[in-house]
């Protein structure tokens, strides 16, 4: 193992890619919201929609352009916020998403880290979109964890000691997702942790978080096949109970194994799931869906000789006409 650089400091990033007065106010409201809407002050429903990783400047800009008319379309009834995920973990091998480099480059990560507070405040300055990432790597989020409205803690990340404590310590709304094994217990522990006080090591220094309040759980599937099903919500709602956390709330995850990576089916699972909403049951501890989405149906490989700007290079994801009638028929639902 050897020393590249140092990374760029958390000051430095701030400095060179700085977010104005507007910008900043732009991000604490739009937190507001989604902090109401976890404890029941809004009637709004959140929508996380987007790319399953950003891959592209002009591409990005275009679907946030996209999400912007969403937002001004159906804003009464939904806050739709956009994924603008930078992190990738990986099973084996692969690329790790924007924060590295473009998908077939080689990584830079200490100029990425400012390409990506540059383009996540493009969007914020231009089109007053909100935005989301996954907290795979404490460290380089923390260099632009002030862009966003909402953070998601990935299947593997769950039981991690340290995002545990990360997630305490940010004022960010964030989720856990639960892991492959559908043990409910870890995504219990996960909630309690984070919304209690820590003491914990970051950055060579010592750090002591309040406990962040604003935590929910995030159904992506298990080993066993999807888990947006009324049993799989009642399981987890009980346990959650028996902990003692009482305010504990879900969403679901409409793609990846819940799905079965079969976009066609993002449609009947969001169809299925709108019951939730008259269920007396659930209609309080099911909050909302993400969704993975882009300019182009389907995904293409990395290696694709003639790549289509604005189709996934990680999963399927469906089109952005697809997502537009869908989060129309989530809205007119609503009504």
């Amino acid at each position: 193992m050897r020393k590249l650089q140092d990374l760029i400091s958390v000051q430095q990033a701030l400095e060179l890619v700085p977010l104005d007065v507007k910008h900043k106010e732009f991000v604490e409201n739009s937190k507001a919201i989604v902090r109401e809407i976890f404890v029941w002050s809004s009637s709004k429903k959140l929508l996380l929609i987007g790319p399953c990783s950003i891959d592209f400047t002009k591409p990005v800009l275009e679907y946030a352009k996209f999400v912007k008319h969403l937002r001004d379309e159906f804003g009464d009834k939904l806050e739709i916020i956009m994924r603008f995920y930078t992190q990738k973990p990986r099973t084996t091998l692969g690329w790790k998403w924007f924060v590295y480099s473009h998908p077939w480059e080689d990584p830079n990560i200490n100029d990425w880290i400012l390409r990506v507070r540059a383009l996540a405040r493009e969007i914020i300055d231009r089109f007053e979109v909100p935005l989301a990432d996954e907290l795979l790597y404490p460290e380089i989020t923390s260099r632009y964890r002030d862009v966003f409205s909402y953070v998601a803690v990935g299947a593997r990340s769950t039981e991690n000691q340290l995002h545990r404590e990360v997630i305490s310590w940010l004022d960010i709304p964030s989720g856990f997702k639960n892991p492959t094994s559908w043990e409910i217990k870890p995504m219990v522990n996960s909630i309690i942790a984070s919304r209690a006080p820590h003491v914990f090591v970051l950055w060579d220094a010592i750090w002591e978080s309040e406990g962040n309040p604003y935590t929910q759980w995030i159904l992506r599937w298990w080993s066993q096949g999807p888990n947006y099903f009324r049993q799989h919500l009642m399981q987890a709602k009980k346990l959650m109970e028996e902990a003692g956390v009482l305010d504990g709330w879900v969403l679901i995850d409409v793609a990846h194994w819940n799905s079965q990576k079969d976009i066609s089916k993002v449609p009947q699972i969001v169809n299925y799931t709108l019951d939730y909403f008259q269920d007396v049951e659930l209609k309080d501890f099911f909050k909302w869906w993400m969704i993975e989405s882009y300019l182009e149906e389907g995904n293409q490989a990395i290696d694709t000789p003639t790549p289509i700007m604005g189709k996934s290079f990680t999963d399927p994801v469906i089109s952005k006409d697809t997502t537009y009638e869908l989060v129309k028929k989530i809205y007119e639902a609503l009504n």
